[in-house]
């Protein structure tokens, strides 16, 4: 679950031994586990990635699983992490996260960024505080995306006043990064990306607001490690889930490299990386990196390929196989590791979505 900085009323909404605090207090968000099933997740592959397993949903089957702190708390608990909250992890960022390029999503200095970890409910001690950072924006400014991704989850049904709609997130998007890394932007007017769009840094994907258990216009966003699938169908979920890149739960994302450019190319390396329409818009594979050689065949344009290098701008293929025929068959499977170098051009490359 989420915690968010607004008005005093709200503290007092959520519970009555809050620490009053002088002009801001909290509201409260949280999420289901990562699944429509009962404890789905536990046995999903893939670190934080769009399962093809899942379903896909261009909206939820529900916008929240109670109408109360309390209700939502239990809902939500889990023996695994001892909460019904997301952990709050206030140590180091995973390097698979800090490793990102990543840009700010609205355009405010992470100076003025806030209550990441402030603990002002009782429940708060059992997570380590409030979930995401709290950044004051006028309604209706446009909210970008923060790192290259997928969006992950969109919920775009709230209406201000309906405070538990989303759990107290109101209307927010999840956007996969890949790796386990994940990012949420909520309490927008409106979510204006699908399920499933892939975005760029920069991109906007919706406007602030004020949906949700939130007294005033203001971009909660959060930064998370979850190792399974979202699923678009489901209520809205927690970052919980552990995976060898990373600690379950919510980081500071003011400690984020914000605006260092990161080589794409390096971080394919070793990794999936999609194959996209691009340059003469074939997936040619050839066996030599020129595109004078003869191609072994084509790979379909959503299908990945195991990145094992660069040469000049063709892709060094560690492994794949064949969509359709060229001097070999269908089905063949090519690469290195293989033995039959096989090379794609970087233009028919995703090197935003690798895996």
């Amino acid at each position: 679950m989420t915690m968010v900085w607004s008005s005093r009323s709200t503290r007092r909404a959520l519970s009555s031994s809050s620490k009053k605090l002088k002009g801001v207090a909290l509201v409260l968000a949280v999420a289901l586990p990562a699944a429509c099933t009962s404890e789905a997740g536990d046995g999903e592959s893939g670190a934080g990635s769009i399962d093809s397993e899942l379903r896909t949903c261009a909206s939820p089957e529900k916008d929240r699983v109670g109408n109360s702190l309390k209700s939502v708390y239990d809902a939500l608990y889990r023996e695994s992490t001892g909460t019904g909250f997301q952990r709050v992890n206030k140590g180091p960022l995973p390097s698979v996260m800090a490793g990102k390029s990543w840009v700010t999503p609205v355009d405010v200095p992470t100076s003025k960024w806030r209550a990441f970890g402030v603990i002002s409910t009782p429940l708060e001690q059992k997570n380590g505080g409030h979930e995401g950072v709290d950044i004051t924006i006028n309604r209706n400014t446009q909210v970008k995306a923060a790192a290259a991704g997928t969006i992950a989850y969109r919920l775009n049904s709230c209406t201000e006043g309906d405070r538990w709609c989303g759990n107290g997130w109101g209307n927010h998007v999840v956007i996969d990064h890949g790796d386990g890394v994940f990012t949420r932007y909520a309490h927008l007017t409106k979510a204006t990306r699908a399920n499933g769009d892939r975005v760029s840094a920069g991109m906007v994907i919706g406007l602030s607001g004020s949906t949700g258990l939130s007294d005033g216009p203001h971009l909660h966003f959060e930064l998370g490690f979850h190792g399974a699938a979202f699923d678009s169908c489901a209520a809205p979920q927690n970052f919980w889930k552990d995976a060898p890149g990373g600690k379950g739960g919510v980081y500071d994302s003011r400690l984020l490299d914000f605006d260092r450019v990161v080589d794409p190319r390096a971080n394919a390396i070793g990794k999936t990386c999609r194959v996209s329409a691009g340059g003469d818009r074939t997936s040619n594979v050839r066996p030599e990196a020129s595109a004078s050689a003869t191609p072994y065949g084509e790979i379909l344009a959503g299908q990945r390929v195991k990145v094992r290098g660069f040469v000049g701008d063709w892709t060094s293929i560690e492994e794949a196989t064949l969509d359709a025929s060229g001097s070999k068959a269908a089905g063949t499977r090519v690469g290195h590791a293989v033995g039959l170098n096989a090379f794609i051009n970087v233009s028919q490359i995703d090197l935003n979505d690798c895996r």
